[in-house]
């Protein structure tokens, strides 16, 4: 007769508890994931005004800065975001604040009243430093529903390079 061999059993691994969902460990695991969106939101913010910063600041040409400084005047309406494009210079940063201004006025004296722009930009000159550019700038009011075509006008700007191209004058025909 051969010797039966009986089966060792093998040691079984220890189990590990499962982990306890406390209150304290759900509400560190939300506070984590605010914190991570918190984040995320912040940086998408600090680029975006960083872009805008360092575009207002860096125009690699004078027509692309003409364009930029009308968006900022005529679509946005907003002197900060204007003066980006402005020199060092009163009389044109006061002209640029007075036509926003004049703008905001007029739709907020006249309810229901929108006004729209649109622009062509060319270079008439440049040299070094120093150019200078035109735009035919159309206007549009629009009140209830209808729209209007305004006068198209051409203003002229001085532009000079300062690290990026900068609006130092502006002339735009009265009406």
């Amino acid at each position: 007769m051969t010797p039966s061999r009986t089966a060792t059993p093998t040691p079984t691994r220890p189990v590990k508890p499962p982990l306890r969902r406390t209150p304290l460990t759900l509400l560190l695991f939300l506070l984590a994931g605010f914190a991570c969106a918190v984040a995320v939101l912040a940086a998408t913010i600090i680029i975006y005004i960083g872009q805008d910063a360092y575009k207002a600041g860096h125009q690699t040409s004078p027509t692309e800065a003409v364009d930029e400084f009308l968006d900022a005047t005529l679509n946005k309406r907003s002197m900060d975001f204007a003066s980006t494009y402005l020199c060092s210079n009163p009389p044109v940063k006061q002209k640029t604040r007075q036509l926003i201004g004049d703008i905001h006025a007029f739709e907020k004296s006249n309810p229901g009243t929108f006004l729209t722009y649109e622009w062509s930009i060319r270079k008439v000159w440049q040299r070094r430093d120093r150019a200078l550019v035109t735009a035919q700038v159309r206007a549009r009011t629009t009140a209830s529903g209808s729209s209007t075509n305004n006068p198209e006008q051409k203003w002229k700007f001085s532009m000079r390079n300062e690290s990026g191209w900068k609006v130092c004058g502006l002339t735009i025909p009265e009406n």
